[in-house]
């Protein structure tokens, strides 16, 4: 069934009509009509049934049916990356977000390259709000994820109380593996998962991480380019607390 983002601030005796965007892919690319089921979600986890009740005009118009919550995860993981090239960077974000990432966080640390004035960033900013709804939309995500303007790493390690656990994979100091992180911190409702950008934290930003109360974790021998040890890191924690939180 398609998939369509929508407002349900903008329901009106049961009927909504979709942005200029969903409704041109309704009508021009899906070509949906009158009568054709479609599902609507909310960016917030809730999904709900309805029934295209008019596509003659410039917005579709959808009647909105039966509505429910998505279940929640057994644990809400954050991935917090340092800013890389933009084709990687892209691709991290789309793969979180079909990983059920909950909120993602670009950072800049000192061996972030790339530096953009602060109206470039609100443009890239606005551009992976974009690319995090199409892939929840593509992928049966029903919420999206929280995406924030890149923060500096000392302003980020001031929030990490926030999380019921941190994680700093780094080849810079000693660590543990992730898995026995993990184990020593298996109740653990809220997790963020930092990344760092090509080249690594520095030992400088590990401390800083470390004495905020982050765990440095190992992934073994292989050395991964920081989109793929976010994949890897969101994937083996959803794995590991899949049903552990589950009452």
């Amino acid at each position: 069934m398609h998939r369509f983002h929508f407002d349900p601030k903008l329901i009106r005796e049961g009927l909504v009509e979709l942005n200029d965007r969903e409704s041109l892919h309704a009508k021009k690319v899906l070509r949906l009509g009158p009568g054709d089921l479609v599902e609507l979600f909310d960016g917030s986890g809730g999904s709900f049934q309805g029934v295209v009740a008019s596509a003659a005009a410039r917005r579709v118009l959808v009647a909105v049916r039966e509505g429910r919550r998505g279940s929640e995860p057994s644990v809400q993981a954050s991935l917090a990356a340092g800013v890389i090239k933009p084709e990687r960077m892209e691709w991290m974000l789309e793969k979180a977000c079909e990983l059920g990432v909950h909120e993602w966080r670009p950072i800049l640390t000192e061996r972030v390259v790339v530096r953009l004035a602060v109206e470039r960033w609100k443009a890239k900013v606005e551009r992976w709000r974009k690319i995090a709804l199409e892939s929840c939309k593509q992928c049966g995500q029903s919420r999206v994820p929280d995406i924030e303007a890149p923060a500096a790493f000392k302003h980020l390690v001031r929030e990490f109380q926030k999380y019921d656990a941190v994680f700093i994979p780094t080849l810079a100091v000693a660590a543990q593996y992730f898995y026995t992180a993990l184990s020593s911190r298996g109740c653990a409702q809220k997790i963020l998962i930092l990344i760092g950008p090509e080249g690594d934290f520095t030992k400088e930003e590990v401390r800083l991480a470390v004495d905020a109360g982050a765990v440095p974790v190992s992934f073994g021998e292989l050395v991964m380019r920081s989109e793929t040890a976010a994949i890897f890191a969101l994937s083996a924690a959803q794995f590991f607390y899949s049903g552990r939180n589950v009452k």
